[in-house]
């Protein structure tokens, strides 16, 4: 992740553009702090809703991106709805679950939905 974040920051690309994907526990801290956006692959074998919930705990709703994979042990189509009940159960506002699982890749993408 170091060696990405210092290729990016060399080419000058504003970090409101990028977004780094797949994070996790060992990667969030130097990702968070380059100001890009981030996206959680969510999947059952990697990171799950629990963590998803840790992370939106700690830092808030507005950099991340909730998405899934397949993953190695399948399933991975349903991690996102899994991911959004995890978030209800921590009396997340849905406001913030719709920023996560939808809103914050409407803005990065320039969806017109």
């Amino acid at each position: 992740m170091e060696r990405i974040i210092t290729i990016l920051v060399n080419s000058g690309i504003d970090p409101k553009k990028v977004i780094l994907d797949h994070i996790n526990k060992e990667t969030l801290e130097i990702a968070w702090g380059y100001g890009s956006w981030l996206g959680l692959s969510c999947c059952l074998d990697k990171l799950s809703g629990p963590e998803i919930v840790s992370f939106y705990r700690e830092y808030g709703p507005d950099r991340f991106i909730v998405n899934s994979e397949w993953g190695f042990s399948g399933g991975g189509n349903r991690s996102v709805p899994k991911v959004v009940v995890d978030l209800k159960a921590s009396n997340a506002p849905l406001e913030d679950i719709q920023k996560m699982v939808f809103n914050n890749a409407k803005t990065l993408f320039n969806l017109p939905v």
